[in-house]
């Protein structure tokens, strides 16, 4: 990295290149003496999304779309909101509309129907137009959303909507929000005060691979601190319920790498190896039971385990709903290599 001036004094432009690939230039603000960014370095015409500031490469697919079911698409069902008549509704729902359509269930993907997701693949012998049309008729009709899909998994699916979250500089006025918006053809949903001068911006027109190119165009206004995709994806449930008391019966380290992110922290500086005070780390579940025994106590700096919970469906702060509509970010404070800095939370 090569850090160059640059107007605001409390920023850095840092430049990363590499032979072949395209460079990437990116302002940051030091706050301290060990501090990480990350850089996707990617080579030309490389479609990517936005993550924050981070650039991420993936591979568009249109020969398949992603049926969803939205929560306000599951309110029509007219039907108790219990999770049985729920799963019933989104299942027919979603068959009779890839029935209609002429769509192909993907059968690897058939037990999201449950969650309100089928992942769907085209005739071979569709064109693009015929495609969009068939895609402006399912959001007119409004039972189900068709999303291009962004990322696939054994297990699930990460889709584009049809709305961006924006922050813009947080001496950015209303007024020239407003204006920003209108000039690319967006709505202001809501703005998100617990966030900064986070935006929530949507658009009327179903959502496409396109959308994409209109984040990038907010992305690098000078104004904007980071624009991206407001994606939606399905839930990967636990299994099972892992205990603390021994590590080995905590099969989800090894699915999620933990003994790689304690080297990464060893390299760095080994008294972090397990972990550290200043370090948070985000976890999004379908629910977190904040008084659950694991996340009692404190860890070793004397500082509570849990940083602040947030209810990202209502966009509430410090919010300590645990129903199933509730998706919560909790950041936890690493301790040392202690029992209690291992836990599992469920919605259970």
């Amino acid at each position: 990295m090569q850090p160059r001036n640059r107007s605001n004094p409390d920023a850095t432009l840092f430049v990363v290149s590499k032979k072949g690939f395209e460079p990437e230039r990116r302002p940051i603000k030091l706050y301290h003496d060990e501090q990480h960014e990350v850089f996707f370095l990617l080579k030309k015409d490389t479609p990517y999304y936005y993550r924050g500031k981070i650039k991420v490469p993936f591979i568009p697919d249109e020969n398949h779309v992603a049926l969803y079911i939205t929560r306000q698409l599951d309110k029509k069902s007219g039907e108790k909101r219990t999770l049985q008549s729920l799963e019933k509704y989104r299942i027919e729902t979603l068959r009779a509309v890839t029935k209609e359509f002429g769509l192909q269930l993907d059968k690897d993907k058939d037990g999201l129907l449950k969650s309100g997701v089928a992942v769907c693949s085209f005739d071979t012998n569709i064109d693009k137009t015929r495609r969009q049309e068939i895609l402006a008729k399912i959001h007119q009709q409004n039972k189900a959303a068709a999303l291009p899909i962004i990322r696939q998994t054994d297990k699930g699916a990460a889709m584009l909507t049809n709305e961006i979250m924006v922050r813009f500089e947080e001496d950015v006025e209303q007024k020239s929000i407003e204006a920003r918006a209108q000039k690319f053809k967006l709505k202001i949903k809501r703005k998100i005060k617990a966030l900064g001068n986070l935006y929530h911006l949507t658009t009327d027109a179903p959502p496409t691979y396109d959308l994409l190119n209109v984040i990038n165009q907010l992305s690098a206004l000078d104004e904007v601190d980071f624009a991206e995709p407001n994606l939606a994806s399905t839930e990967e449930e636990d299994a099972i319920t892992p205990t603390d008391y021994l590590f080995p019966e905590q099969w989800d380290h090894q699915i999620i790498n933990t003994q790689d992110a304690w080297q990464f922290l060893s390299n760095i500086s080994i008294n972090r190896t397990f972990g550290h005070p200043d370090i948070i780390v985000g976890v999004v579940d379908s629910g977190v039971e904040p008084n659950h025994p694991d996340l009692n106590g404190t860890v070793s700096s004397g500082n509570a385990k849990i940083y602040r919970a947030f209810n990202f469906e209502d966009m509430v702060p410090n919010n300590t709903t645990t129903d199933q509509w509730a998706w919560h970010c909790l950041r936890q404070r690493s301790g040392l290599q202690s029992q209690q800095s291992i836990w599992r939370s469920r919605d259970k």
